[in-house]
């Protein structure tokens, strides 16, 4: 639901191990409910706060997330984080963004088990200082989630933020807004799939058909 005036975007980072079919439906989800006229997917090179069992090639990865939305449009991938030669911290690559586009305005977007973990990364404060940030829930209980971003909100980032009915989100005297966004839920997971290919185990419907066939070519996650 883009609006008229400045460009708004999106910044939806991750390490896409691998791409999957949650992440396409849920940025189809954003454009339609978020005023965002763009979605920049943003594969991180080297993720600093994510350890996982097997990290896929940063190539791989951000050549399986160009095909996963090669077709959808709104939606472009970056390599911002990419051509990074050190860990790609979230603050830098907001910060990079905003300098290099001041036509547009940008929002993060994030899952809540990441912004429950926000006061341990880099300039935290400062992101909700730059630019607003979008939380989606992981889960069916969206209530229960909902407590507990409500929770960390006000007691780690401001008490300062109170619910606003007219910009559906949770607003600050200095600070930008935050949204709750009670995402559909698909049981998916980078972690699971990952499981099945090493176990043999069939991924059509998982991820989009283009990354299983890439996938298969070239042997990842066996």
């Amino acid at each position: 639901m883009p609006t008229a005036g400045i460009i708004k975007k999106g910044l939806f980072g991750g390490t896409f191990n691998p791409v999957h079919t949650g992440h396409v439906c849920l940025t189809n989800a954003l454009l339609k409910d978020f005023p965002l006229d763009r979605v920049i997917v943003v594969p991180t090179a080297r993720p600093p706060h994510k350890p996982v069992d097997y990290i896929a090639d940063p190539a791989d990865r951000f050549h399986m997330v160009g095909l996963a939305f090669e077709n959808m449009a709104g939606v472009s991938v970056s390599d911002a984080e990419m051509v990074q030669t050190g860990p790609c911290y979230t603050i830098d690559t907001v910060r990079y963004f905003i300098s290099s586009d001041p036509q547009s305005s940008f929002y993060l977007i994030l899952g809540l088990d990441a912004f429950l973990e926000l006061d341990t990364w880099k300039s935290y404060m400062s992101l909700v200082a730059s630019l607003p940030l979008i939380v989606f829930s992981r889960t069916l209980d969206h209530a229960s989630e909902k407590t507990a971003f409500e929770n960390f909100l006000t007691s780690t980032l401001s008490k300062a933020y109170v619910f606003s009915e007219k910009q559906a989100g949770y607003v600050h005297p200095t600070l930008y807004p935050v949204f709750f966004y009670a995402a559909r839920h698909f049981d998916i997971s980078a972690t699971g799939i990952r499981a099945r290919i090493k176990a043999g185990l069939p991924i059509k419907g998982l991820v989009p058909d283009p990354v299983a066939q890439y996938i298969r070519k070239k042997g990842l996650y066996i």
